[in-house]
């Protein structure tokens, strides 16, 4: 396309819209115009307007004031760092980050620029733009269009707002803001004021599409044309994608089956487990269930109980890295814990056992044995 619609709301909800049709062959402006919006004349005005939409990139230069130019220093451009932006500026901003969307900017210099903005304002914003059927390329903040125009450290009145463009503040501010902070803008030269319309003319005469804006359209914003354009361009990576998300779902498959055969592994185990701690069980079905019943048996049985008691007491010094109980049996008359244990060397068992001990317990450490998988021994908890 060879012209740029510009469009500029004084405020939201618009009461007049400033706008400027730029011819980027002819270097002119093509057409120019300002809508005061009312009820009677809006969709009527607005109509023409997206029929020069429709016909040209259009870029959207909502209220500065809204918007939140940063400068955050970065180490590098990495995907991971600029997604972290907006926990980086939080302490810049006044509004939790979950509420706030983060465009990035250029990245020089180990520094990278952004515009940050609500996400209700942005989506009120592109409503707007929906209900007068116009499709814009760009949604940047106003004081933008300085990068373009001005040279150096500036300030524009314009209309009942000053736009600032320093080396770290583009923003746009009330006249009584900026005499309250005139100190800190001393190197900075004041312009003389100019009405929106003519701002916006003389931003869009200035305009570069090397130095494109800020644009708040992205991510979860990014414009349909700018998607469809983005498919077309990536449709044989797109493809190649698809192909390894195919490759990637047989391979989960083959891990599923990998996963059921663990799965029957353990369960053999847990069986194995039962069978040994209750040798005199018949049929097993569901090893954890019948585990729970036995040992809630124990609990309420007579001497049976020291079995809880005694294994509450060790388990918190079996908790380990490296320790496994191998084999746990408990017998009556007399009331004996035997824990087959495996840990990676003989000071871990031992430890164990003085811990035990210690803990009020009496027990008794039998041969410790060193095999490829460790260090293995029997420890017996007996009433004292």
């Amino acid at each position: 396309m060879s012209s740029i619609l510009f469009i500029r709301p004084q405020q939201f909800p618009p009461r007049q819209v400033d706008w400027v049709l730029y011819n980027t062959a002819s270097k002119t402006s093509a057409e120019q115009g300002s809508i005061e919006v009312t009820q009677t004349e809006e969709n009527t005005s607005f109509s023409a307007l997206s029929s020069l939409a429709s016909q040209a990139m259009t870029i959207l230069f909502v209220p500065g004031h809204q918007v939140r130019w940063f400068k955050q220093a970065l180490p590098s451009k990495q995907r991971a760092l600029v997604n972290s932006l907006p926990f980086m500026i939080e302490e810049q901003i006044s509004t939790p980050i979950e509420q706030i969307h983060v465009a990035p900017g250029e990245y020089k210099d180990g520094a990278i620029t952004g515009l940050a903005i609500e996400h209700c304002v942005l989506q009120s914003w592109i409503d707007w733009l929906t209900e007068h059927a116009i499709t814009p390329s760009i949604i940047t903040a106003d004081f933008e269009l300085l990068s373009s125009t001005q040279d150096g450290e500036t300030a524009i009145p314009v209309g009942d707002h000053v736009l600032l463009h320093t080396a770290d503040i583009h923003a746009s501010v009330s006249p009584a803001t900026y005499q309250a902070l005139a100190a800190r803008f001393a190197s900075t030269t004041l312009a003389e004021p100019l009405s929106p319309q003519a701002f916006l003319t003389h931003g869009a005469a200035h305009f570069s599409l090397k130095q494109l804006p800020i644009n708040l359209l992205c991510n979860q914003y990014q414009s349909q044309h700018a998607a469809k354009k983005w498919l077309s361009t990536f449709k044989l990576p797109l493809i190649a994608t698809a192909a390894l998300l195919l490759i990637s779902f047989i391979g989960l498959i083959v891990d599923n089956l990998q996963m059921q055969r663990q799965i029957d592994q353990l369960d053999t185990a847990m069986k194995g487990i039962y069978q040994t701690s209750f040798p005199d069980a018949r049929r097993i079905t569901n090893p954890v269930s019948q585990m729970r019943g036995a040992l809630k048996q124990l609990s309420q049985g007579g001497d049976g109980a020291l079995f809880i008691e005694w294994l509450a007491m060790a388990a918190p010094h079996l908790k380990q890295d490296g320790v496994s109980v191998q084999n746990l049996r408990f017998s009556q008359s007399p009331d004996l814990l035997r824990l087959q244990l495996q840990a990676k060397d003989y000071a871990t068992i031992e430890q164990i056992n003085s811990a035990i001990t210690q803990a009020g317990l009496t027990a008794d450490l039998g041969t410790l044995t060193r095999s490829q998988d460790g260090v293995s021994g029997l420890l017996t908890i007996r009433a004292q």
